[in-house]
């Protein structure tokens, strides 16, 4: 960037108030932040229940300490530890998404590979996708797809084709869901003890504003025009407010992220990158970060911005 945008960047992250931005280094695999975020889950008619599978006398979501949210950055290859939680379930217990891509049905294909490579047993495609989204997402049986599964994969792709598919109003910009409008399709799924997306199926995942990819810029332009196309909601599976973003060290996306959080005034940030996740929790304690990079994460508040590439996420309050 040259300096009249570096000066942009500047301007931006004082209007935001990001008090401090971070990594955790490639070499740690597991780091944790202190998670403060109040739980406002935007649908408490949906509870989360203990509806999955009982095994040995505990529960998927017993097991996993859940629920569990898996944020991954991208590019994700079959022996990453991401993937270890979807490892040791029965046959056809892991389902997977794959709304968020412009060819789903070639896609089905790569992920179920991907998946079995992994040692998932038989991994079950659940076919919703594109204009079929307006009634599948509807009728029983593909929500009974998602009712028999013990974890769900969303691929990746475009955030607005995977966002707007669950709500049942399928668009490739995405969509400004109204308060409280969900699918049954979406409702059962947020009832899942693990839910996890790769790229796209990851920046659908927040419960407030997304970033809509092939609609929203990178750093260069973002920070140049001031501004990214966003969504004011995700399909709600992070039941704190939050932002995320994706290929985030590879594609140099911090300029882009800083804009969406001056322009949401989000509290919380993250970016991450590629074969990488965050785990969410709703039990609070601490973000892990899981597989070959890192996680970059940001607050707001009213204090200038300050980057400390050398303080791990377990250190930012």
């Amino acid at each position: 960037l040259d300096s009249r945008l570096m000066l942009r960047v500047g301007l931006w992250v004082r209007l935001c108030g990001v008090a401090a931005i971070c990594a955790a280094h490639p070499a740690v695999e597991r780091v944790g932040t202190p998670h403060k975020t109040a739980h406002r889950p935007p649908h408490p008619e949906v509870p989360y229940s203990g509806e999955n599978r009982v095994r040995n006398g505990t529960t998927t979501q017993q097991r996993v300490n859940g629920p569990v949210r898996l944020v991954v950055g991208g590019s994700l290859t079959s022996d990453s530890p991401i993937l270890d939680y979807y490892k040791g379930l029965p046959p056809k217990a892991v389902k997977f998404i794959t709304a968020a891509g412009v060819s789903p049905t070639s896609d089905a294909i790569t992920i179920q590979r991907l998946l079995e490579e992994a040692g998932v047993q038989e991994p079950e495609w659940i076919p919703v996708y594109d204009s079929n989204c307006n009634t599948r997402t509807r009728e029983e049986q593909y929500i009974d797809m998602v009712e028999s599964a013990e974890a769900i994969y969303m691929s990746g792709g475009q955030s607005g084709r995977v966002q707007s598919c669950l709500f049942g109003r399928y668009t490739v910009s995405g969509v400004d869901p109204s308060p409280g409008e969900a699918t049954p399709f979406l409702e059962a799924l947020r009832r899942k003890a693990i839910v996890g997306g790769s790229s796209a199926g990851a920046m659908n995942q927040p419960m407030s504003d997304i970033l809509i990819t092939a609609s929203s810029s990178e750093s260069y332009s973002a920070v140049a025009s001031g501004s990214v196309f966003s969504r004011s909601a995700g399909n709600g599976f992070l039941l704190s407010e939050e932002l995320a973003d994706v290929h985030f060290s590879e594609r140099g996306r911090q300029g882009r992220l800083i804009v969406f959080a001056a322009a949401t005034r989000q509290r919380l940030a993250f970016g991450v990158d590629e074969n990488t996740a965050y785990v969410w929790r709703q039990n609070g304690g601490v973000y892990d970060i899981v597989g070959a990079g890192g996680g970059h994460c940001g607050r707001c508040n009213r204090n200038h911005f300050v980057a400390d590439r050398n303080r791990a996420l377990s250190h930012v309050r």
